[in-house]
This record gives C-alpha cells, structure tokens and sequence, in this order.
C-alpha cells in the first residue's frame, strides 16, 4: 500500500498558502513508517494506492475525513481530508494549523486501518520539526504572469 498526497479547491479563492513540499514530506513518512501496518477491510484489500485529498471550502469549521472512494481499475482508495479554512487562513504561518487539521483528519481515517493515534502524532511532530520554520518549504506563490506588450488589442 502506498500513500500519496493531493488538494482540490473547488471554491474560486478558497485555498492554503501552503508549500506542496509539506504535503510530500507527509506522504514520505506515511508510505516509510505506516504504510505495512494498514489493515484493509475486505472491502478494500487488492488497492494499491491512498489517495489524501485536501479540500476546503469557507464553511469549512472542523475537520472532516469523507470516503472511501474506490476505483478498482486504478486501484486506489481515496480520502478527501477537510481541513477548517478560517482557522487555518488567518493564522499568521498557515503551516502550522495546516500540518495540525491534516494529522487531525488522518487520524481520524487511518484509526478505521488499525493505525494507533500514538504513531500518526509521532509522525506530525517529525513533520513539524522539519518544516516550521525551514525556508526550504515556505510557500510560493506560483501564480503565471503573462507579458501582452507585444500584443495589439
């Protein structure tokens, strides 16, 4: 089984300036440390792949974890991990609640695999520690900038 990680806003101007590094640093611990100790209902076994999806939208207030989806040709199980935008937006370093609410909701999920809430906390306080404050996973802003001076409109 292997974890990999995504986000999907579906509301226009509703999203956390958050580095996608963050989101790969989980889904390296996930896949070293948990990923062999997952216990698939009957339903599930034969997957591949978790898919964690971050969303939100702004009414988004607590944490959710809403799945399984299952795709059987694909074979990946996907999670969608609804993380409180408020809470995390106007906080001064989005990171900080961000790695928390994600953690909340994985531990809500990955409680239902057979994983102990003790080694997911465990895992987040690594993940802090190596991202807070590390300029190497500050958020950038990779909006395109588009030069039209050349263009006659």
């Amino acid at each position: 089984m292997q974890f990999f990680t995504s986000s999907l806003y579906a509301e226009v101007n509703c999203f956390f300036s958050v580095s996608y590094k963050i989101d790969i640093e989980i889904e390296k611990a996930l896949n070293k440390q948990i990923s062999s100790e997952l216990r698939l209902p009957p339903k599930e076994e034969g997957f591949e792949y978790i898919s964690l999806m971050v969303s939100t939208s702004s009414k988004t207030v607590e944490v959710e974890a809403k799945g399984p989806g299952l795709d059987k040709k694909e074979e990946i199980i996907t999670w969608a991990l609804w993380l409180p935008y408020d809470e995390i937006t106007s906080a001064p370093s989005q990171e900080v609640p961000y790695i928390k609410f994600y953690f909340d909701a994985i531990v809500l999920l990955l409680e239902r695999y057979g994983i102990e809430e003790k080694s997911l906390r465990a895992i987040q306080h690594e993940i802090e520690q190596k991202v807070i404050g590390n300029s190497e996973f500050d958020y950038v802003d990779n909006k395109i900038k588009y030069d039209l001076t050349d263009f006659d409109f």
